[in-house]
């Protein structure tokens, strides 16, 4: 397995940082990395997710929301098989009643993490710390 994590503090309370990340439908005015998304977010969901990663590539993803802890965290699971599963987490924290810390990361495992892991870190990390900046900057604007 490999893991990438990444965090970034936002000065916003951290239910208005959740309600901008459980607003799917307007992730489009603002999220470079998860352009659109489809499916709500209730365990045992599928959610049809554009991916646009920070090297411009663009694809699709169904993951399955395998867990929602309402304004705390949301794990999303994607799987192709041997070649991929790919567990993607969001971990909300409040660090006070107007500043929110948010863990954003995705365990990796099977072949293809296995054979690509340079290329997959560098690009994944790049895309995560891209929404991390928009999620900060679109919930500091709200405040």
């Amino acid at each position: 397995m490999k893991k990438i994590e990444t965090q970034i503090q936002i000065d916003a309370s951290l239910e208005s940082v959740w309600d901008i990340f459980s607003d799917f439908k307007r992730y489009h005015e603002w999220n470079p990395f998860l352009t659109e998304i489809q499916g709500s977010l209730n365990e045992g969901e599928f959610l049809k997710i554009k991916v646009v990663l920070s090297n411009g590539k663009a694809r699709f993803a169904d993951p399955k929301v395998e867990k929602v802890i309402y304004g705390k965290e949301a794990c999303f699971l994607a799987e192709r098989g041997v070649l991929f599963t790919g567990k993607h987490y969001f971990i909300f924290e409040a660090i006070s009643p107007v500043e929110t810390r948010v863990i954003h990361g995705e365990i990796f495992s099977g072949v293809l993490p296995f054979f690509l892991w340079h290329k997959i870190e560098k690009v994944f990390t790049a895309s995560f710390e891209e929404m991390n900046k928009a999620l900060k900057l679109r919930a500091e604007k709200h405040t």
